[in-house]
């Protein structure tokens, strides 16, 4: 198993050093870059299992690195770390799919937490794609095909696109015993 690598992608100051430290001590490999031009740079040259990047970089910005990144590696897990004022941006990270973000101020029990939850998002996404897996909520039903890029869609729409089956419905034998059984108790409810 090879050792998990960060990028921390934050311009130059105290706080970046704090980060990059707590992250050395949990015995992550970790690279920096100051900008989403040299995140996306060192992205290309190494292997990274997670950015985690500051949504006040300077343009292009952290929106356009967790596009190019999931480009690239569309498995890589993305944390971003919000700073004050930040809640249209993180809406909007959170849409294009970040993993999750960080609240100021850092503390190093929340950062540990927030990189493993991510972490674990990622090897989930990894696992399901490699082991044929669909994920589908358990709510409403919806099923995600895998892609950070792609949306929730009615499972009957995804088999259609992706399989060309067409679903009909009705009720299995069981669930039209239940049903029936509900009636006749309607039934002698109402008499």
């Amino acid at each position: 198993m090879h050792s998990i690598t960060i990028l921390l992608v934050k311009e130059p100051d105290l706080l970046r050093d704090g980060i990059t430290e707590a992250l050395t001590k949990a015995r992550y490999q970790v690279l920096i870059a100051g900008s989403s031009d040299e995140a996306l740079h060192l992205l290309k040259a190494h292997h990274i299992d997670l950015i985690l990047a500051d949504l006040q970089l300077p343009p292009p910005g952290c929106l356009t690195l967790l596009s190019e990144a999931r480009t690239l590696d569309p498995m890589i897990g993305f944390l971003c770390l919000k700073g004050y004022g930040d809640d249209d941006m993180v809406r909007e990270a959170l849409r294009r799919e970040a993993d999750d973000f960080l609240l100021p101020p850092y503390d190093r029990h929340e950062l540990y937490f927030r990189v493993t939850a991510c972490l674990e998002k990622k090897e989930f996404r990894r696992t399901t794609k490699s082991e044929k897996m669909l994920p589908v909520c358990s709510s409403c039903k919806k099923a995600h095909p895998g892609t950070p890029h792609d949306s929730w869609v009615p499972l009957e729409e995804f088999l259609a696109d992706q399989a060309g089956i067409t679903l009909t419905h009705g009720l299995c034998p069981d669930c039209s015993e239940k049903m029936h059984a509900k009636i006749d108790q309607f039934g002698k409810q109402r008499r």
